[in-house]
């Protein structure tokens, strides 16, 4: 981090001041053309701490809409076998 961001350790350092991120208009072309996955662990066996009982799921949100075309309960959503085959079944979902 020192090599590559060398004001990194310090921006991030508990009780400085915060820096203002730049921010941008969401722009896309339509419904589908950009959709965002993610993993969450909320209701996890971690975050419920019920003894391993838990519901990681994995979602898709489409960027145009705000819709998720997309929501699953998964064995583990940090899988990336997992992950891939939500993903192939998003698009046969969706037909493109």
């Amino acid at each position: 981090m020192c090599k590559h961001f060398p004001d990194g350790a310090e921006k991030q350092f508990p009780g400085k001041k915060k820096f203002k991120v730049n921010q941008q208009l969401l722009s896309t072309l339509g419904p589908h053309h950009k959709i965002s996955g993610d993993g969450h662990e909320k209701i996890g066996a971690l975050a419920l701490q019920m003894g391993g009982f838990g519901f990681p799921i994995y979602a898709y949100q489409d960027k145009w809409t705000g819709q998720l075309p997309q929501i699953d309960v998964v064995p583990n959503s940090h899988s990336p076998g997992a992950v891939g085959h939500l993903y192939l079944n998003l698009l046969e979902k969706l037909g493109d």
